[in-house]
């Protein structure tokens, strides 16, 4: 079974469904035995601490030992990119970009946490701060608060430079085992970006010019 789709597999298995109920018991538990009324933050940090506990207990055995074929593409793509376009494809002349570069470490660095994080929630927190910080730039730079458009350009610069190992899969993973209701719009956002690279065909990465790029990548739609 070493080449069968395990998140496929869990999905058809209804095994995020289980995990749910289990944790939904540990919840009323909870209620039961502590009372909670004056501080839910108490409650809910105790709640998520436990499903992170499960979560790294299992991590193993339901997350996919190897990277995905599109991860592998992506990855290869991303590494190709890198080598042919620079910041100044996605960021305007008047930023400054050594700046920039001081929160690419930090953006580089929730990359790897994804990547490192046994937890779907704790995933999910460490792309919400590459948005946060994405924001954060844009508005050192112009001193507004950015809207989609002015994010995209910076997102792709990162998504490329950061060339993550299993990208896809853990937005997969993500998807899958938390809670729908705590999904937000960085992760699908992430995820169309990714996809868009990995729709790049071969010859046009071949012949890839900065205009191509503009076309290809920044595009919105």
């Amino acid at each position: 079974m070493q080449k069968i789709d395990l998140l496929k597999l869990e999905s058809e298995l209804k095994l995020p469904d289980e995990l749910y109920k289990y944790f939904g018991i540990v919840k009323m538990h909870l209620k039961k035995l502590f009372n909670f009324k004056k501080n839910l933050n108490e409650f809910e940090y105790i709640n998520n601490k436990i499903i992170d506990y499960v979560f790294e207990n299992i991590y193993d055995k339901i997350y996919p030992q190897k990277p995905s074929e599109e991860d592998n593409i992506i990855y290869k793509k991303c590494l190709l990119l890198s080598n042919r376009v620079n910041y100044k494809c996605f960021i305007e002349e008047k930023n400054n970009y050594l700046v920039f570069y001081c929160f690419l470490k930090d953006i580089f660095g929730y990359f790897e946490k994804i990547e490192k994080e046994k937890s779907p929630r704790k995933k999910l927190f460490n792309i919400s701060l590459i948005f946060a910080s994405i924001t954060n730039a844009f508005t050192f730079f112009d001193k507004n608060i950015p809207v989609a458009d002015d994010i995209l350009p910076i997102l792709n610069y990162v998504c490329i430079e950061a060339h993550p190992l299993n990208i896809l899969t853990n937005c997969r993973f993500i998807s899958l085992f938390l809670d729908p209701e705590n999904i937000n719009s960085n992760l699908r956002e992430l995820e169309s970006t990714y996809l868009r690279i990995i729709n790049m065909s071969d010859n046009q990465l071949s012949h890839f010019t900065e205009e191509i790029f503009r076309r290809l990548i920044l595009r919105t739609s």
